[in-house]
């Protein structure tokens, strides 16, 4: 005969599903806060529980390009999200959300450029990162390529290594060396996307700018 059941069983699934629902619950409205706006959040990525660092950037808050001012805002230049976590101990990604794919072509210039401030194995300070369909002053073409250099006005790039980029549909992403950054020390990504029409006159184009801050303290591997 089975015995009676004292009902602790119940009870642990009981509260085992109270718990799952509630945390559940927590990641949800973190979810939906951090897609308004309202925070910053940094979240749990699933496959491979890495921290990823979330920043919401105002949309349309874009200016003219090449300007601090002025009305102006393609949305391929409008940046979405900027989402920065951290692959082992020497890589650090960047994801740039825009609001709408650049539709690449001979008469867009498309470009995303910004300056890691991070100790890396290629130079003293830090890095640019850069990718643009028309590097190096050439004509617009269909795709983006990446480019990494010293500093701004280099002519010698740093090659893949130090910085690589790839554009995959509206987003634009980033894997930066970061070998030898202390992990309690500040790690800066500033810079912006900017998109231009070399061939009307009549249109600067648009330009969005961020800032990113953040230790890889604070993105778990």
């Amino acid at each position: 005969m089975k015995p009676a059941s004292d009902g602790s069983g119940d009870r642990r699934s009981l509260r085992s599903r109270i718990v799952l629902a509630a945390v559940v619950a927590v990641v949800v409205l973190l979810w939906v806060m951090s897609g308004l706006g309202a925070i910053e959040v940094p979240y749990l990525f699933s496959g491979r529980d890495a921290t990823r660092l979330v920043v919401a950037d105002e949309s349309d808050d874009c200016r003219e390009a090449g300007r601090d001012w002025g009305e102006g805002c393609d949305a391929a230049a409008d940046i979405s999200t900027i989402t920065v976590w951290r692959v082992g101990h020497q890589i650090l990604m960047a994801e740039l959300e825009l609001a709408e794919s650049p539709d690449l072509g001979p008469d867009v210039l498309w470009t995303a450029e910004f300056f890691a401030e991070t100790q890396n194995a290629f130079t003293d300070e830090g890095i640019i990162c850069g990718l643009s369909n028309g590097i190096e002053g050439g004509e617009p073409r269909s795709r983006a390529v990446a480019y990494a250099l010293e500093f701004r006005f280099s002519t010698e790039q740093l090659g893949p290594e130090a910085c690589e980029g790839w554009l995959d549909g509206s987003s634009a992403r980033f894997a930066i060396d970061v070998t030898g950054q202390p992990v309690d020390s500040e790690v800066r990504l500033v810079g912006l996307v900017r998109l231009e029409y070399p061939n009307d006159p009549d249109n600067r184009g648009s330009a969005d700018d961020f800032l990113v801050k953040t230790t890889l303290a604070d993105l778990p591997r």
